[in-house]
């Protein structure tokens, strides 16, 4: 029997970027070296996974947080 997969979160590169807080600029220079994966979905829609961005952009722990 195949092993179940969770399907990916994706979305398109603009609202990627909104959701991170991050450039559109700045999701384009993660994808090159492959900090995140980029797929193309058409010839122009761009997709990035959220959960892979979830993973990459976490949040630290401020001075006397405690943490």
């Amino acid at each position: 029997m195949p092993r179940r997969t969770v399907p990916a979160r994706r979305a398109p590169l603009k609202e990627a970027a909104s959701y991170a807080k991050l450039s559109v600029k700045t999701l384009r220079r993660y994808g090159a070296p492959g900090k995140i994966t980029l797929s193309r979905n058409g010839d122009k829609l761009i997709l990035v996974d959220l959960d892979e961005l979830d993973r990459l952009v976490c949040p630290i722990a401020a001075a006397g947080d405690g943490r």
